[in-house]
């Protein structure tokens, strides 16, 4: 992968940053250059810097804490986002660290076996994380999302309620800049309004789906998108360009845009791209993390010293790394006295449906601005999981349509024609649902399958259950009225069909909170239990994840952490 990297960085020489003090040793800011920390000990040693860490570095940091941020990728300019947009399909098959020396080849994705459903998940290494290539979507979990054990009988529930939660959704809407309007009925209460007022409705959405879905009993609503609809300091309002994955305006929330310019700016705060953590080292009674052990682009050996440390590092990641980090007293793995690191994995399941419509349907800014939550409501989710869907009028950027079916369509059933496809496009509507998951999951090392760092990769186990399966044939009938509704023609591609989905690439649960070692791995307040000054803070916390997309909450939970910490 050829990276494109700010121009503020260079490598294997200078360094154009300024020196700054960290933790009392003058350090230059950039990558691949040696720590020399000594016995020195910063405030915080932060692995990870999408949403989650880069939040927490931003809040700390600006406090006057010394905060060193440490992520294994390298980091890409806002020029950088239309050649990352090009090779967008390229760099999210894998996760090659792009490393130059020699023992750091290809780091793949855990492909592994499941109860009907194979895993697999895209992720992309570097400054910004996640939040790179995401599409926006920012809804919250529901009251009942954090009661599944309690309310409904499986899952595991959270140890904090919705309603101390909720002042933390709210600052993440703000900190991420949200916009939509207070006009989903299916949500829990809010304390206060959007940041910013709902993208405007698509010509779609407004003449057609929203009388059809009031027709059915269904209220269409704004979609939560961390997408501005206006333009602010520092910040463009989107500019309708059509290429949300890796948006290109910096419109679309993205951490390295948001909080690292902030963070950066602080005198104690110091960014490590392309550092590879290997491992996290224990003190002698095991009660404490001592350092982090990383090795930088050149390959040498770097170590992070540090009276706190917060692991960051994503669903899957994260889990992993507990597991690799043993030591006195944490034979099996930081947090894994009672075997629940990776106990409960999860991911949202997803899937997908079209309609062609009997007349077109103009085009979008290229997200939905409208959405329904219909099935998340109480009385809509007995016996079956939890679902909701997003639709949006082709053509459109993502590779969602079923291309070899219009193709196939106007060869064979009809006389080949460009009119006819271009028609058939301007017609089609593109619909998908987030569900949640009610399977049981786990991850675990592979021993037999090792990274290019001679670590063990991770093996993922992860099945289906019976409500997932019942919510596949509620999700299949309401489609199929819908499309009644809309007069349209309906359809589903293979591998959305009968027990059949994807994975949304939103891993979950490998480290949950709670308040037991017997049910958790952190306590509330993301301290992992049986240690002092370890941290972490991910979807990898999360005990149970409904039918929302994860980074609104991830960011909520990286802000309370940051509050703990301060305040402790």
């Amino acid at each position: 992968m050829d990276s494109v990297r700010d121009s503020s960085y260079t490598y294997g020489g200078e360094c154009v940053g300024r020196r700054i003090a960290l933790g009392g040793r003058g350090v230059e800011r950039g990558v691949g250059w040696d720590i020399n920390m000594g016995d020195t000990e910063i405030d915080y040693c932060i692995v990870g810097s999408g949403p989650a860490g880069t939040t927490v570095a931003e809040v700390l940091a600006a406090r006057g804490a010394s905060v060193a941020l440490v992520e294994q990728g390298p980091r890409h300019n806002v020029a950088a986002r239309g050649k990352l947009l090009a090779k967008r399909q390229a760099e999210l098959q894998g996760r090659d660290l792009d490393f130059d020396h020699a023992d750091s080849s290809d780091f793949k994705n855990p492909v592994t076996t499941s109860g009907g459903v194979p895993y697999s998940y895209n992720s992309l290494s570097a400054v910004g994380g996640a939040s790179l290539h995401w599409d926006g979507h920012t809804p919250r979990p529901r009251a009942e999302d954090m009661r599944v054990r309690s309310l409904y009988g499986y899952g595991r529930d959270w140890p904090i309620a919705y309603k101390e939660f909720e002042p933390w959704l709210l600052k993440a809407e703000h900190a991420m800049g949200v916009s939509a309007n207070d006009d989903n009925p299916y949500a829990s209460p809010r304390s206060g309004p959007f940041p910013m007022p709902a993208h405007p409705q698509s010509y779609f959405e407004s003449t057609f789906l929203l009388p059809a879905m009031q027709r059915l009993g269904w209220t269409a609503h704004s979609r939560a998108n961390a997408i501005a609809s206006q333009s602010s300091p520092g910040r463009s309002a989107c500019l309708g360009c059509r290429q949300c994955s890796i948006c290109p305006s910096g419109a679309r929330y993205s951490a390295d845009l948001v909080s690292l310019p902030k963070f950066l700016a602080q005198e104690d705060a110091r960014l490590y791209s392309e550092t590879k953590l290997r491992r996290l080292e224990v003190s002698k009674d095991g009660r404490t993390i001592t350092s982090a052990i990383a090795l930088d682009k050149a390959g040498r050996e770097q170590v992070f010293k540090a009276k706190r440390f917060v692991l960051a590092m994503g669903g899957v990641e994260t889990p992993r790394m507990l597991l690799l980090s043993t030591g006195p007293g944490h034979s099996a793995g930081l947090g894994n006295h009672d075997g629940q690191v990776g106990v409960g994995f999860s991911d949202h399941l997803m899937r997908f449906f079209q309609y062609t419509m009997p007349k077109k349907v103009g085009h979008s800014l290229g997200f939905p601005a409208m959405n329904c939550e219909h099935f998340r409501a109480p009385e809509n989710r007995k016996g079956i999981a939890s679902f909701s869907l997003n639709m949006i009028p082709g053509p459109v950027s993502w590779d969602f349509t079923d291309s070899n079916a219009l193709v196939d369509r106007a060869t064979f059933k009809e006389s080949l024609s460009l009119d006819l496809l271009q028609d058939l496009v301007q017609r089609g509507v593109v619909g998908y649902s987030i569900h949640e998951h009610t399977g049981v999951g786990q991850l675990s090392l592979d021993e037999s399958s090792k990274d290019s760092f001679g670590d063990a990769l991770p093996k993922i186990s992860i099945g289906v259950g019976e409500r997932d399966l019942a919510s596949f044939v509620t999700h299949e009938q309401a489609c199929a009225k819908l499309g009644e509704t809309l007069d349209a023609e309906y359809s589903m591609p293979p591998w959305s069909t009968g027990g059949s989905a994807i994975w949304a690439s939103h891993p979950s649960g490998g480290t949950a909170m709670g308040t037991s070692r017997k049910n958790a791995v952190c306590d509330q307040n993301l301290k992992v239990m049986g240690t002092e000054n370890l941290f972490v803070v991910s979807s990898s916390v999360f005990p149970h994840a409904g039918a929302n997309n994860p980074t609104l909450s991830i960011v909520a939970l990286a802000l309370r952490l940051a509050n703990h910490l301060l305040k402790n």
